[in-house]
């Protein structure tokens, strides 16, 4: 049976290579992307700047939530709610699950993808 002063002594000793390993990747990730940064003349503002930010919050856009049925408009929930939805239920606009999964797609696409997966996993 292992004592508590050794394996005290085993997580000091982890907590030391953990600590130095760390040290070291970070030194290396610093180093790989200095190289990229002279590499391709990239300057400070093109990573932290306006620009970088404005081109992250489009990459941020939120899933709709609700949809008219009428329009085919959709709403992600944030916000001023759209004339279609003010003072109604919203309940009666949401979006299921399986609907926002498969938006992006063809209906047909969707429903081939459907029969190939019953067929795999052999329905």
């Amino acid at each position: 049976m292992t004592s508590y002063k050794v394996l005290v002594a085993q997580r000091d000793a982890l907590d030391r290579q953990i600590l130095e390993t760390r040290a070291r990747e970070i030194r290396a990730a610093i180093s790989r992307m200095r190289s990229l940064v002279m590499e391709h003349g990239i300057k400070p503002d093109d990573i932290f700047g306006k620009k970088a930010q404005q081109a992250q919050k489009l990459e941020l856009k939120s899933t709709p939530k609700y949809r008219d049925p009428a329009s085919g408009a959709t709403w992600a929930g944030r916000g001023k709610p759209p004339q279609w939805i003010q003072n109604k239920n919203r309940e009666d606009f949401l979006i299921q699950f399986w609907e926002t999964s498969t938006s992006a797609l063809p209906k047909s696409q969707v429903v081939s993808e459907y029969f190939e997966d019953e067929t795999r996993a052999g329905v």
